[in-house]
């Protein structure tokens, strides 16, 4: 058959070993996919874990801080207002750690908002027990305390937040927003105020929406403090004395409670005085002239106007202590013009120059002894036969006299009556007393009643003697 008889077909050894090869790669290759996968899956597991762990440990945190308020304040209903703003925290935060938010920035943004919510509710319970409003609500109507001038609803509102009135708050979101956190006050099922954290905080100091009359002492303690030239101060603290200098006329001023002692028939009158100082109009020109009492009072009169920037301090004092009427009062709705500053600042000089006192007691001085002797004349009707006769002074007898003396200054302390060898004294509680002189008492100091000091004087026990003709 020639040359094409008998052919040899040629083996392929190696196309076999090739496509071993290659499925051992393949199987090879998606064994180790497959485990890398897996890897991946457990790791992307465990971070979803750490996520879940992290984000339930801030939930359980914003949690206890919210039952935590509500134990402390059960008549609030705080869980309906922010469990479920809670729970929208916790899937804000778990999608911003695990990479699937759409809007990370404002996920967060979110999130940090109702965060903050939870803080901003316990700065408003902070509010919720300050004693500063309960000085102010018990010193309403003077000075310290809530002006008749406040807006009714807002003092209701704050009586009834401070539970000084019966009603109900309810907290809430304003339009929605977590950021606008807000209190809404009931009288029964009226809305009465609607309060934001921040007014019930400047409320409770006297700030903001709550009007109140400034305390006048303090403002002039503070000038004093501030003019040590003038006003005499012990350790910082002012003792209500001026320096001598601006006392410059002296007199002796008579002290209440002169003593009057019977002897012989006379009435001795003894009262003591005290060397005192009058400020005198050139002292009180010598003060306005005072280029640094000027300066302290026009600084003074600027913090009250400038304390706010409605001037409210200001005009409340102003209202309260220079307008005498209402017509002279300035609106407290709105703000002072200059010209109501500027007469402002000079009735407030002028108002702590008319109160400083009008005399002092000069310093390191004693009381002045001085008697008066008088004598004691009554009339008698006497006459001979027949009902001739007429008025005739006579002397009365030492009995009349101490009877008369008893009868008037009985309940006077520290009048004394002596008689019968004996004396009677009025004590500092306005009792009797027998005493052995007329400072000490005798026996067991126990008071005496008006009848038995009349025995003990020897004088009639009706009160009534009868001076013989």
């Amino acid at each position: 058959m020639g040359e094409y008889s008998n052919p040899e077909t040629p083996i392929d050894t190696q196309s076999g070993q090739y496509y071993r090869n290659l499925t051992n790669t393949i199987v090879s290759n998606t064994v180790n996919t497959i485990n890398t996968w897996a890897a991946k899956a457990e790791e992307n597991k465990k971070k979803n874990e750490a996520i879940a762990m992290k984000v339930g440990e801030e939930e359980s945190a914003l949690y206890r801080n919210l039952s935590s308020t509500q134990q402390q304040n059960p008549t609030v209903n705080f869980e309906n207002l922010y469990r479920p703003k809670i729970k929208r925290y916790a899937e804000l935060r778990t999608k911003v750690l695990n990479g699937t938010s759409a809007d990370p920035s404002a996920d967060r943004m979110e999130a940090d908002e109702i965060y903050a919510s939870v803080a901003n509710i316990k700065n408003s319970i902070v509010d919720l027990s300050s004693e500063d409003f309960d000085v102010k609500w018990n010193k309403r109507g003077v000075a310290g305390g809530i002006s008749m001038d406040s807006d009714p609803n807002v003092v209701k509102g704050l009586a009834i937040f401070y539970g000084k009135l019966p009603g109900k708050k309810e907290p809430r979101f304003e339009n929605g927003k977590v950021g606008a956190f807000v209190w809404d006050v009931y009288e029964g099922d009226t809305l009465v105020q609607t309060f934001s954290a921040e007014q019930l905080k400047k409320a409770a100091s006297g700030q903001g929406l709550l009007r109140v009359i400034p305390n006048a002492a303090d403002s002039i303690d503070a000038v004093k403090v501030a003019n040590p030239d003038i006003f005499e101060l012990k350790d910082g603290v002012p003792t209500g004395r001026l320096n001598e200098k601006y006392y410059t006329e002296v007199y002796e001023k008579p002290l209440p409670g002169e003593e009057v002692t019977i002897s012989g028939g006379y009435e001795k009158k003894t009262t003591q005085y005290m060397p005192t100082g009058k400020l005198t109009d050139a002292s009180i020109q010598s003060l306005r002239d005072n280029t640094n009492f000027n300066t302290v009072m026009t600084a003074k009169a600027d913090g009250l106007i400038n304390g706010t920037s409605n001037n409210i301090e200001a005009i409340m004092f102003h209202n309260t202590y220079f307008a005498k009427e209402d017509k002279n009062k300035i609106d407290p709705n709105r703000p002072m013009s200059e010209a109501q500053k500027e007469k402002f600042r000079s009735d407030y000089k002028e108002f702590i120059i008319q109160g400083l006192p009008k005399e002092q007691v000069v310093a390191g001085a004693k009381p002045i002894e001085k008697s008066e002797i008088g004598k004691m004349v009554i009339k008698r009707q006497t006459g001979g036969k027949g009902g001739q006769g007429g008025n005739k002074p006579s002397e009365p007898s030492n009995k009349k006299i101490l009877n008369d003396n008893l009868n008037r200054n009985y309940k006077t302390p520290g009048m004394t009556f002596p008689g019968n060898g004996k004396i009677v004294k009025v004590g500092t509680d306005g009792l009797l007393y027998e005493v052995d002189n007329e400072r000490d008492k005798i026996g067991n100091q126990e008071p005496i009643t008006l009848q038995a000091a009349r025995v003990v004087l020897g004088l009639p026990d009706n009160g009534i003697l009868t001076v013989n003709k």
